[in-house]
C-alpha cells in the first residue's frame, strides 16, 4: 500500500485546496477539508489507478491560515 502526504490550505477566499506530495499536479479543492481530501483522491486515481488510488492511505496535513488562533478549551 502507498502512503501520501496531502497538504490543505484554506485560500483568502474560503476554499480548502489539497496537494499530495510525491506525484506532480494531484490537486483538489473544496468547501471543506474533507471535499478536498475527495477531490485529491479522483484526482490520484487518475494518476495511477482506481485500484492503487483506493488502497492508498492519505496523510492529512492542515495548515491553520495566517492570522488564525487555536481554539482553547477551557
Amino acid at each position: 500500500m502507498s502512503r501520501f502526504v496531502v497538504t490543505y490550505e484554506r485560500d483568502e477566499g474560503g476554499w480548502w485546496r489539497g496537494e499530495l506530495h510525491g506525484i506532480t499536479r494531484v490537486l483538489g479543492d473544496g468547501h471543506s477539508v474533507d471535499e478536498a481530501r475527495r477531490r485529491v483522491r479522483v484526482a490520484l486515481a487518475l494518476a495511477i489507478g482506481q485500484a492503487a488510488a483506493d488502497q492508498a492511505e492519505l496523510v492529512d496535513e492542515v495548515r491553520q491560515p495566517s492570522g488564525a488562533e487555536r481554539s482553547r478549551l477551557p
